[in-house]
């Protein structure tokens, strides 16, 4: 994810970006709604606060290398 601040991948194969306050909540709403048309089969999360916007996506067993390959761009 070439804007988060940070991306870490749990144990569970799940992801979770964080993206700082310039990152747009539309900006993030349109990139989710373009993977879950691609990947139904994963679960995404918004939360936004005062510190900035979370992407939490949840993955299931089978295809935690289909989404290393999409959040894990920039290592």
């Amino acid at each position: 994810m070439t804007r988060a601040e940070s991306c870490t991948r749990a144990a569970d194969g799940s992801f979770r970006a964080v993206f700082d306050r310039h990152v747009r909540l539309v900006e993030l709403a349109t990139l989710v709604e373009a993977e879950q048309r691609c990947c139904a089969f994963f679960t995404f999360n918004i939360t936004s606060d005062a510190r900035g916007l979370v992407l939490e996506v949840h993955v299931p067993a089978g295809a935690t290398e289909l989404a290393r390959a999409l959040f894990e761009q920039n290592g």
